[in-house]
């Protein structure tokens, strides 16, 4: 049997973080008096693809809050499926 790791909990970060600035900056413009936060983000990575014969390999990297507790305590999910693009999007979170 081999288990690999898809998914984890990330503390420490906000979504809102990771958004332009400016897009969440006129939003709350638009909204008053309301707080705005990103509750999903999800990042399709797939092969490029130079032909229409090419078949391209594609994951779903999702970025997520379960509830509202997740969102104020700026704790997110991650979940990808291929092994290789977590240790990937994990480098990159780590480093941001």
């Amino acid at each position: 049997m081999e288990w690999n790791t898809l998914q984890s909990e990330v503390q420490g970060l906000n979504l809102n973080e990771l958004v332009n600035e400016k897009f969440l900056n006129k939003l709350e413009e638009e909204f008053e008096d309301k707080d705005i936060d990103v509750v999903t983000l999800q990042i399709a990575v797939r092969d490029k693809i130079n032909t229409e014969k090419d078949a391209a390999k594609l994951d779903v990297i999702s970025l997520s809050n379960r509830n509202i507790e997740d969102t104020l305590l700026h704790r997110i999910i991650v979940d990808v499926n291929f092994n290789e693009n977590f240790i990937k999007i994990q480098k990159v979170i780590d480093e941001f």
